[in-house]
């Protein structure tokens, strides 16, 4: 994928939101660009598979939580690491979570998607999105949820991404107003399990904090193995 220029105040404009953004109340979201919109329902039958993409590959630089926040509509995990995106590096910024989950795959939602926000040294963001479907417990998550407002925690934060990469990629937006263009989304097509339990966890802090899925329009959607 080409390199594109993408908003540069990303993780401001999460944390300016905070209790403000109203998931029942989308229509009245500010709104400032196009038809290349996020999240998106992914028809599997209709994805063109790439040859000349590289693998996602992330590399955690370290295991420790820096911080875990609630802010308001999400819960946000910061720490440090970093991802090769179509050969190019990336820094992780943070880590938060939708439920049920934002994309879905052929009409079918996940019961949460984990959004790992990176940034180049440009300014340039990609998204990398982990479906989490309910099955055995995840320790890395649950010490997610027990560090809101409490001490950090150790944590293994590739317990929280699947052992296979392969992904859907398109170009598409924030899906926080103000909704900016040109982010690049790097959907992971298996899913990570969360135990029944857990996902009761997290949606005492939230659900329904996921924008409402938007028109493909005339988007071409990539499949990489």
């Amino acid at each position: 994928m080409k390199k594109l220029l993408i908003l540069s105040c990303l993780l401001a404009t999460v944390s300016v939101m905070g209790s403000e953004l109203n998931y029942k109340d989308q229509k009245n979201w500010e709104f400032i660009s196009g038809k290349r919109q996020s999240p998106i329902n992914i028809e599997t039958e209709k994805v063109t598979e790439a040859k000349n993409y590289s693998k996602v590959k992330i590399n955690f630089k370290n295991n420790i939580l820096e911080k875990v926040e609630n802010n308001g509509h999400t819960l946000d995990v910061f720490s440090k690491g970093e991802s090769v995106l179509d050969n190019r590096k990336f820094e992780l910024k943070n880590l938060h979570f939708h439920s049920p989950s934002e994309h879905t795959i052929n009409g079918e939602f996940y019961p949460l998607e984990l959004h790992f926000v990176h940034q180049m040294e440009n300014g340039e963001y990609a998204v990398v999105a982990v479906f989490a479907k309910e099955g055995q417990e995840n320790k890395e998550f649950q010490k997610v949820l027990e560090s809101v407002g409490k001490e950090e925690k150790n944590i293994d934060l590739e317990k929280l991404l699947p052992k296979k990469k392969e992904y859907y990629t398109y170009l598409g937006s924030l899906t926080t107003p103000p909704l900016t263009e040109n982010v690049e989304w790097y959907v992971l097509k298996e899913p990570i399990e969360v135990s029944k339990s857990q996902i009761e966890q997290f949606n005492k802090f939230y659900i329904g904090n996921n924008r409402k899925v938007q028109d493909v329009n005339d988007r071409k959607i990539l499949f990489v193995k």
